[in-house]
């Protein structure tokens, strides 16, 4: 099957550009998306006859297929309950037109959840619209080897979440590449990315977090964590209570094994003095070359050293 090309849009779908793993090229069906020509119907889901919601799409879907759904640039879709993303080897693919994302709203106790192996989310920007869920995307313990990748994740209104992404258990999650920043908040969230069941090969890599986070960029809120790898992510939380951190695996009980390491950023604390220990609360994570500098006092430093704690 050839890889599909979005004329229309001027868009090319290629898998290298889009950091689509050679092992998602679709076997399955490919089917289209865009909400502004689009109508939700069985003998639509065409490049040139779309379906107008991915809500749609998913259903056409079949578990273990390795179907794809590709979401045109000029997309626009508003949730306003949660969306289950519940056919296993399903692929998701935001096409991109210079500025333009296929963008999703997401209103009031809504989100997006990963309910089957191996859901892959690629290319998407979600916006907080109006008291969303708890959460924006949820990775399900129903669910193993999910992806989240090169995504902009966008909330900060009055009603803000808890987190932008939970990790609520499973296996080998990747979550990779993305832009998640909490806007103008009238309240802190609790966190960037979290953890809250028992996970083992986590890998969370080269992602922007910034904001406003009462706990801390990445914050597991609960369960053992095996084999984590959290690296080469650039974590900034403007949070200046002394509780606040950059990444914790350590205050709600929970426990952890794994590589932090390479890892970049500032943080809020006032107290410059123990707050550079405080930022990385490890468990039993190997520390190594992540630096961190305070945005008030100009200090900062290396935290871990090809050392264990």
């Amino acid at each position: 099957m050839p890889f599909p090309v979005d004329t229309s849009a001027d868009a090319v779908l290629d898998p290298v550009d889009q950091g689509l793993p050679l092992g998602m090229i679709p076997t399955g069906r490919v089917f289209w998306v865009d909400g502004t020509v689009g109508i939700d119907h069985p003998n639509y889901g065409t490049v040139d006859l779309p379906f107008d919601t991915l809500k749609y799409a998913i259903t056409q879907c079949v578990s273990g297929r390795r179907d794809t759904i590709v979401i045109k640039p000029t997309h626009t879709e508003t949730l306003g309950a949660a969306l289950s993303l519940n056919k296993s080897h399903v692929t998701v693919i935001g096409l991109r037109s210079g500025a333009s994302f296929p963008t999703f709203g997401i209103g009031q106790g809504a989100y997006i959840t990963m309910a089957a192996d191996n859901v892959t989310l690629i290319g998407l920007r979600l916006n907080e619209v109006s008291a969303p869920g708890q959460y924006l995307i949820v990775m399900s313990n129903a669910s193993d080897a999910c992806h989240i990748l090169g995504c902009r994740i966008y909330t900060g209104g009055a009603n803000y979440p808890t987190g932008s992404i939970l990790l609520s258990g499973g296996n080998n999650h990747i979550v990779a590449g993305n832009h998640i920043q909490l806007l103008g908040a009238a309240t802190a969230s609790d966190y960037g990315i979290g953890l809250s069941s028992d996970t083992n090969n986590t890998t969370i890599v080269g992602n922007y977090i910034a904001g406003d986070f009462n706990s801390a960029c990445i914050y597991a809120a609960g369960g053992t964590h095996n084999d984590v790898t959290i690296a080469g992510n650039y974590l900034y939380n403007v949070e200046n209570d002394d509780a606040a951190g950059i990444i914790d695996f350590e205050t709600a009980g929970t426990a952890a094994t794994g590589t932090i390491a390479d890892n970049r950023g500032y943080y809020a604390l006032h107290n410059d003095g123990s707050a550079l220990e405080q930022i990385i609360l490890a468990y039993n994570c190997a520390l190594d070359q992540n630096f961190f500098s305070n945005q008030f006092a100009e200090s900062g430093g290396l935290v871990g050293q090809g050392v264990s704690t």
